[in-house]
């Protein structure tokens, strides 16, 4: 049986705003796969990228990461926004 992977979210119809320091953390661990090292890397406490994250997940609706022992891996719906927040940055 094919399991269908659920459609990522349209960045373009968000009913808010993303914050800058969200779409830098979303690079940070899009690149970097752990929180605590996106924090280091971003010059945010852990605790605050950990309030950032669930932010987004909230505001989503939808989990980004999938937590693990050895990191976080973006779902679709990460990945949809880590494209997005580099696309904003870069």
């Amino acid at each position: 049986m094919t399991r269908l992977l659920p459609r990522p979210p349209d960045i373009a119809t968000l009913p808010f705003r993303l914050k800058f320091r969200q779409l830098v953390l979303l690079d940070a661990l899009g690149d970097t796969q752990s929180l605590r090292k996106a924090a280091a890397r971003t010059h945010l406490t852990q605790p605050a990228a950990t309030r950032a994250m669930a932010e987004l997940e909230s505001a989503f609706g939808v989990r980004l990461f999938e937590r693990s022992h050895a990191g976080m891996t973006p779902t679709v719906y990460g990945s949809a926004l880590i494209q997005h927040a580099r696309r904003v940055l870069y």
